[in-house]
């Protein structure tokens, strides 16, 4: 775990604490879970994946608001994550995540450019793309058969696409001016194809509550 900053789950935040340095999982569930078996995630389609991030950034944004900390920019960004030794990550539980590295370290490069806190969006794997992205057909342009594409589609696309999701539908769909990421961009930086992909939320605040004592 991180030594400097709050790390914390979002239901634990309050305005007690001061944002400097928040780090914070305020996860969207980006899958339905087996009733059978709640180790099993079941994908759902791209469309659900956005509309449930979308309403879990506006409530991510009112609730920060709720608990002090009224915010005044916001932008969106990709990482990645690991699983820590000995334990199978699981994109639903942060505990499995290593602590280490990826998002739990990029975190602290993201507080140096002035930002208070970062709340994690959603984990994804290869698991949570959906089959019928990941079977993508195409057409042979030779004589017109169909062949399923050999260039593919991994997760690290999908988060991609998620990620300019968010951004234009802040820009465009629902203008809010306190965004500050640039439409169609968002993190080009191409993580490794083997691990689990980390959406986040970098923000800063009005103003800073004055801790208890």
């Amino acid at each position: 775990m991180a030594s400097s900053g709050l790390f914390c789950d979002f239901d634990d935040i309050t305005a007690q604490h001061g944002p400097a340095g928040l780090y914070c999982h305020s996860l969207s569930q980006l899958y339905e879970v087996c009733i059978k078996d709640e180790s099993i995630l079941h994908q759902i389609t791209y469309n659900d994946a956005c509309q449930r991030l979308k309403r879990n950034v506006n409530n991510t944004l009112a609730t920060l608001d709720v608990r002090g900390y009224p915010i005044i920019e916001f932008k969106f960004g990709r990482s990645f994550t690991t699983a820590k030794t000995k334990c199978k990550l699981r994109p639903d539980k942060p505990i499995t995540w290593n602590q280490d590295k990826g998002i739990a370290s990029d975190w602290k490069e993201i507080l140096k450019e002035g930002y208070d806190g970062v709340a994690v969006l959603t984990c994804i794997n290869k698991e949570l793309v959906p089959n019928y992205i990941q079977d993508v057909i195409k057409f042979k342009s030779s004589n017109g058969t169909r062949q399923k594409n050999q260039h593919g589609i991994d997760h690290r696309f999908y988060a991609q696409g998620l990620l300019n999701a968010l951004i234009q539908h802040y820009t465009f769909s629902e203008p809010d001016g306190r965004i500050r990421n640039s439409c169609f961009a968002g993190d080009k930086k191409d993580n490794d194809a083997a691990l689990p992909e980390i959406l986040y939320m970098a923000f800063k605040v009005e103003k800073r509550p004055e801790v208890s004592t």
